[in-house]
């Protein structure tokens, strides 16, 4: 019965990945791959939209990483971008 159960939920997170939508940034124009999870929408990727006048952060302290793993936030900046 658990390996039933197991095969099911993999199986429907495989379709809900299968059925990707898109989300573009009006303030960028990037485009984010989006999921379905239990009836709730939920990006993909990790945002990666530069506020103006604040303080970004990249991991590995490289900008040439934001396409790759996007920007890190402080929270009052997170805030400011979400």
């Amino acid at each position: 019965m658990k390996k039933i159960i197991v095969i099911l939920v993999i199986t429907m997170f495989y379709l809900n990945l299968s059925a990707q939508e898109k989300f573009t940034d009006p303030r960028d124009g990037i485009s984010y791959r989006t999921v379905s999870v239990a009836g709730a929408i939920w990006m993909a990727e990790n945002l990666k939209y530069i506020i103006p006048e604040s303080d970004a952060y990249y991991f590995d302290n490289d900008p040439n990483n934001v396409p790759s793993y996007g920007v890190l936030y402080e929270w009052k900046t997170a805030v400011k971008a979400c």
